[in-house]
Order: C-alpha cells, then sequence, then structure tokens
C-alpha cells in the first residue's frame, strides 16, 4: 500500500519509493511531465444537452446490454444493497455514461466524481483505474495515496476493460467507493462483471452479424432467377425461393414444412438424389406433369454431416427455355438489320421488299433467292425484327458450311453419349435454341437430301427429337430459308426433295443482282464511303467521275458483298481525298473495255456465270488465288464453279 509519505517525497523529489508499483509510478511520471496539478483532480471537461445524448446514442449497444445487468447485479448482491460502493460506466473515451448508486447506500460523497457526462482520462485526472485501464487495457485497482491527485486521496476504485468480439475496447466498468472499504474480492467482482458485459456483447455483436447474414443470404436466395427448394433428409420443405414456387405453382407459404412429393402433381426428380446420396450438376430433365412436359436444367446439391450422413438435399432448376435464351443472348443470336437498313430505288429490289413487309405480317415459311451477296440475310433479319417474333433468338445458319456428317446434330441436337465425341449431357440443335424465334436457312440447296426429310418433318410437326433422343421437343421456330441456286431445276435433277420446295416456297421473294441496280450503285457506294470512314475516324474520301463510270459498268459478279470490299480496300490503298481508278482492282480496270462479244447472246444466268468467271480467270493469267480474290469468292468455291465449266480444266492448268 503506498503511504503518505511516499506520494509526498514523489511530489516534492520526483523519486519514487521501491514499494510503489511500477505501473502507478510511470503514471505519476507522467502527469508531472505534463504539469498536472496534484492538488486539483476535478474533471474539468463534461458534456451535457445534445453532446451528451450523441455520446449514449454512440454507445447504445453498450448500454442496452450492461446497465440491465450491473442493476440487477446491484438488486441481488447484499454486498452492494448496503454499500457505499458505486457502479461506473465509462465508454472507451472516459465518458461516464452512467453512475448506479446502491439501494441503502452510506457515505456516498465521493459520488460527486463520478456523474454522468464527466470524463475521466489520465491527463484531466492523474492516475486512477479508470485512466489506467483505458491505457493498459487490464484490469487493476487503484487506492489512496495512489491517486496523483490529492482530491481522490480518501476513496479506491477497481475497474476492468469492456472488450467486444472484434477485441476492441469499448468501455469500462468500474466499483469506486472509501478506501477503507475496499478489499480483494472487489477487483475480482469486477474483474467478472467486466468479462460478463463483454461476452454479451460479444454474442449479441454474433446473433446481430448472423442475423445480417442470414437476411443477406435469404435476399440472394429469393432474387435468385433459378428455382431452389431446400428439403431435409425426409424430403420435407425447409425453403423455396419466389421463383422456384412460381415455376412449380406451389403456395410458398404453405409448402414449409410439407412433404416435396405432396405439393407437384409429378414424382420429384431430387427425391431420387436425396435416397442414393448422389448428385449432379446441370443435368437436362423432361418431367411429364399435368401440364404437359416440362424441362429443365437441375442441380441437386446433398448436404452431409462430418459422419458422411445425408442431412438433406438443395434442388436448384431452371427452365431449358431460359437456359436457351441466355445462350442466345451471349452468343449474340440475334437480328441487328431492319427495312430501314435497306438502301436502294431499284423497282426489283423495291418489289423484294414489299414482298418481306407482307412476309413479316404473317407467320409463314419464306424463300429469298438471290446471287451471293445480294443480301438474302439482310431481308431476313429485317423480316424477323419487323415480325411479332422479334423478341425472340434469330439463329443463323449456312447450311453450305456445316460438314456433312454434323448437319443432324447441328440442326437437331443430340443426347449424352449419342456417338462418339458427344457432350456427355447432350446438346440442344439450333431449332431448340430459335424456339419462339426464327431459324434462317442460308444455303438450302447445300442441304443433303436426307437432312431435307428430317427437315420437312420438323416443318410439318413443329417438333424435333434429338439424335439418340426417345421423346419428341416441342418447338415454335419460323423458317427463314435462302438460297443462290435454282431450286427448282434442283427438284427436276433429283438434288432437291419437291415436298420440301413447296413447304418453304409459301412466300417467294427474288433480290435482284447489282448490275441490274446500275441508279443504286452510286447511292451504296456514297453510303459506304460514309460509313467506312466514319468507322475509320479518317477524313471522308470521294471517287473521281472516271471511277464513278468504271464501278457503275463492272458486273459485280460478287454484288453488294464485293462491293463493300472494294471500297474499303481503296480508302486503305489511296492516300488521297481523291480515288481515281489508278487505285481500282485489276481486274474492273480491265474492264473498262467494251463488253466481251458473247455478253449480248441469248443465254441463261448459269451459261453467263460461267462465261465471267473463265474470262476472269484468263485475265488473271489462270492464277487460282488472284481469280478468287477478284471474283471475292472462297478458292473452294472457285475450284467448284471451274470443274462445272470443265471437269479437266485445273488439271490442265497444273
Amino acid at each position: 500500500m503506498v503511504s503518505e509519505q511516499d506520494w509526498n517525497t514523489f511530489m516534492e523529489t520526483g523519486e519514487a519509493s521501491p514499494t510503489i508499483p511500477p505501473i502507478v509510478v510511470q503514471s505519476w511520471n507522467y502527469c508531472r511531465s505534463i504539469k498536472l496539478n496534484p492538488l486539483k483532480g476535478y474533471s474539468q471537461e463534461v458534456v451535457t444537452g445534445k453532446a451528451f445524448e450523441e455520446i449514449m446514442s454512440h454507445n447504445s449497444e453498450l448500454l442496452k446490454i450492461a446497465i440491465p445487468f450491473v442493476q440487477r447485479l446491484f438488486m441481488e448482491m447484499k454486498d452492494f444493497k448496503n454499500s457505499s460502493f458505486i457502479g461506473v460506466l465509462s465508454d472507451k473515451d472516459g465518458y461516464i455514461l452512467k453512475t448506479i448508486l446502491p439501494a441503502h447506500g452510506t457515505d456516498l460523497s465521493h459520488s460527486l466524481y463520478y456523474s454522468e457526462g464527466l470524463r475521466q482520462t489520465e491527463e484531466l485526472i492523474g492516475t486512477s483505474a479508470i485512466s489506467l485501464v483505458q491505457k493498459t487495457l487490464k484490469p487493476l485497482q487503484v487506492a489512496g495515496f495512489e491517486h496523483y491527485c490529492k482530491i481522490h486521496h480518501n476513496t479506491s476504485c477497481s475497474a476492468a476493460p469492456i472488450i467486444d468480439a472484434s477485441g476492441e475496447l469499448v468501455g469500462v466498468f468500474s466499483l469506486a467507493g472509501p478506501k477503507d472499504k475496499v478489499n480483494s474480492h472487489t477487483l475480482s467482482m469486477v474483474i467478472a462483471t467486466a468479462s460478463a458485459i463483454s461476452n454479451l456483447m460479444k454474442a449479441d455483436q454474433a446473433n446481430s452479424t448472423l442475423s445480417e447474414k442470414t437476411n443477406m443470404y435469404m435476399t440472394i436466395l429469393d432474387s435468385m432467377n433459378d428455382g431452389l427448394i431446400m428439403l431435409n433428409a425426409k424430403g420435407i420443405v425447409q425453403y423455396i425461393n419466389p421463383f422456384g414456387a412460381k415455376t412449380l405453382h406451389i403456395d410458398r407459404r404453405k409448402a414449409i414444412n410439407r412433404p416435396i412429393d405432396s405439393l407437384v402433381d409429378f414424382d420429384p426428380i431430387i427425391m431420387h438424389a436425396l435416397r442414393s446420396g448422389v448428385g449432379y450438376t446441370d443435368r437436362e430433365f423432361f418431367i411429364e406433369t399435368k401440364r404437359g412436359t416440362l424441362d429443365f436444367v437441375k442441380t441437386a446439391i446433398i448436404l452431409k454431416d462430418d459422419d458422411g450422413m445425408t442431412t438433406g438435399a438443395i434442388d436448384i432448376f431452371r427452365e431449358i427455355k431460359r437456359v436457351k435464351d441466355l445462350i442466345n443472348k451471349i452468343t449474340g443470336a440475334t437480328a441487328k438489320f431492319t427495312f430501314d437498313d435497306i438502301l436502294g430505288n431499284d423497282s426489283a429490289l423495291l418489289e423484294a421488299i414489299r414482298m418481306a413487309k407482307i412476309a413479316a405480317n404473317g407467320n409463314a415459311n419464306v424463300l429469298i433467292q438471290g446471287e451471293s451477296g445480294t443480301g438474302k440475310e439482310l431481308i431476313a433479319q429485317s423480316i424477323h425484327q419487323a415480325s411479332a417474333r422479334h423478341d425472340g433468338p434469330f439463329i443463323a445458319i449456312n447450311c453450305g458450311a456445316i460438314p456433312r456428317n454434323l448437319v443432324e446434330s447441328e440442326l437437331f441436337g443430340y443426347e449424352g453419349g449419342a456417338f462418339t465425341g458427344a457432350k456427355s449431357n447432350g446438346q440442344a440443335g439450333k431449332f431448340e435454341l430459335a424456339h419462339g424465334g426464327t431459324i434462317f436457312l442460308d444455303e438450302i440447296g447445300d442441304m443433303p437430301l436426307e437432312i431435307q426429310v428430317q427437315l420437312l418433318r420438323v416443318l410439318q410437326e413443329q417438333r424435333i427429337m434429338r439424335i439418340g433422343g426417345t421423346r419428341y421437343i416441342d418447338i415454335d421456330v419460323r423458317v427463314l430459308a435462302a438460297t443462290n441456286k435454282d431450286l427448282a431445276e434442283g427438284v427436276a435433277n433429283g438434288n432437291f426433295r419437291a415436298d420440301l420446295y413447296y413447304r418453304l416456297n409459301v412466300l417467294p421473294i427474288t433480290l435482284p443482282p447489282l448490275r441490274e441496280r446500275h441508279s443504286d450503285i452510286v447511292l451504296l457506294i456514297n453510303m459506304l464511303l460514309e460509313n467506312k470512314c466514319q468507322r475509320l475516324d479518317i477524313q471522308r474520301k470521294h471517287f473521281d467521275q472516271e471511277s464513278f463510270d468504271i464501278m457503275q459498268k463492272y458486273t459485280w459478279p460478287g454484288n453488294i458483298r464485293e462491293l463493300e470490299n472494294v471500297v474499303e480496300r481503296m480508302i486503305y490503298t489511296c492516300p488521297h481525298e481523291v480515288i481515281t481508278k489508278d487505285f481500282l482492282p485489276a481486274n474492273m480496270k480491265k474492264q473498262d473495255t467494251p463488253p466481251p462479244s458473247w455478253l449480248g447472246d441469248n443465254m441463261t444466268l448459269k451459261e453467263f456465270e460461267h462465261r465471267y468467271i473463265m474470262q476472269v480467270y484468263e485475265q488473271c493469267d489462270k492464277n487460282i488465288s488472284q481469280t478468287a480474290k477478284s471474283l471475292n469468292i472462297g478458292r473452294n468455291t472457285l475450284y467448284s464453279k471451274l470443274k462445272e465449266v470443265d471437269e479437266n480444266i485445273l488439271v490442265e492448268n497444273n
């Protein structure tokens, strides 16, 4: 125990007796260094009114837990009912939040130093239990002459820190009374009380955090666009999210604590996974119900305890239609062009547009005919965009570009393991992905005969069966087909089925080649120049009149696609603002000569194509690559065209 002599000696000389506790000496030295007056010690800092209300509000969690606990302690423990000790609750900054007096206490004059709103820190009142706990975060007792300031020499105080769940100091609980009333049990009682308050705060914070996380997780589950059901080990519904309840036509509120098989009109697949204890991921299931066949992609998660026993399952499901819609959005299976994007005043073109707009108002199949590069897909996209299906997918397929052995699986899909190399979960075909929208079959004339039979059946029945499948899948798809071939001729020579031709050719649309649209060539060139220069962020360029004349006389075997490529090429290659004929492709400049003698002959379109290809082939010195580039077609296509002219021409060339 520190004596009055010890205190006086330090105040006079600054020398501390070795019997004084080191923490007290350390505090005395600090108080002396800041020139704190030891003869005072009253706290000069007090908050009232709104300022005190704000402090109380900031410490509301501490007050909510600590005050009822301490009040009950003072009421129930006889040692405090009639004692001279007062309970003091301070925040981490030393502000006294609450002073609790005993029911029948005596000699409470020291309570003046612990009024609510006062601040007790080492800088304000010197060495005290409350100020040292703030500093050390350790429980301790300061009594009598251990206080730096004389005014507190007749008091004792035992204090302990209140720590929250994150290990931070949130407050201090202390018992203060006359120094002659202190005993060895007082500090133990304070420590136990502060520890209990700390634990209650941690539990409350944990519950609050758990509640917040639970609410967050429930909000996430409730907002999911997938159905989700949680079952216990007996198949009793513990939770179902709104989307799942809506999809399965279940009353969400009445579903809880009921068996899943009593809520639906089909055998729940999740129960098979629950019984077997084996889950799965992203598997497709067809479920027969009274409302028809439901097509789902499902994931089953089996829940198990530490001993490996099944405790429940989570069933996550999504209608396959929504999966397909998502796939179409991701893969860009949408139409971009409308009728407003089609430029031209040619009468044949305007008639084609008129027919296309009529087609857009109905749901009949459409056959679009025209040479390669005339804009058949542009017309198809415009029909889709102007139709009632514009919000649905637009799936475009080049029938001539798919390997023959993959056409069926590409169009109609397959089940898992249907053939070597098939995906384990199977794959939806293009007709399934186009459900609710439009499928555009480009180059329909190249479709194999055996697939034509299946396509005809799909058009008639509006349903498909996947390769390796055992059930039909209903579809709602409009078919737009296109070809650069004469399908009537194909029917005549047995390369195209007559019944399919008549089924497709309900609304025929024929697009004129560019060489027959002389009045539109300048319009298209100017439009392409403007768009390309703007996209490339370069100054607008112009063609001189001589170039225009050559381009108008050119026969454009590649049509608008070739025109677009030529314009872009010359924008890149010509460094000047005005593009002259010097920058035109060689085959176009060579054509700036009198037309060949055979041009006026009476010939079919196929004969004209053959003669023109041979003319360019000769002009390019029989160079395959240069000829293909000049005609703006692929080398393989050129090989096929040349073989049509003469089977032995390539052998001779070699």
